[in-house]
């Protein structure tokens, strides 16, 4: 499954660099894009530095990250395409009901 959900990851990724390099997308296509990744639209357009640390408030999520440094490198590698994957497809769904 993890490997499935890379594989979407990276052929959506592919898409999308070929999409900025062929083309200049409109302005409202612009700011859509930076609401699904969580960024500004000068983040988006590489002119200021992503920022910010997000605040953990459910509580057990944030007992469990204290543990992440404990896993291996390689779990440590798939809970992040986990948990990218997760957000991705709750903005996704957020934007898509706006």
């Amino acid at each position: 499954m993890v490997r499935a959900l890379l594989t979407v990851i990276e052929s959506g990724a592919a898409r999308f660099a070929a999409l900025l390099t062929e083309a200049t997308p409109h302005f409202d296509t612009a700011v859509q894009i930076a609401d699904v990744l969580g960024v500004s639209l000068d983040e988006l357009a590489g002119r200021k530095d992503v920022t910010g640390e997000g605040v953990i408030h459910n509580h057990e999520l944030h007992r469990l990250y204290k543990k992440v440094d404990q896993l291996s490198d390689e779990d440590q590698q798939a809970l992040v395409i986990v948990l990218d994957s997760l957000v991705k497809r709750s903005r996704v769904r957020k934007v898509m009901t706006e």
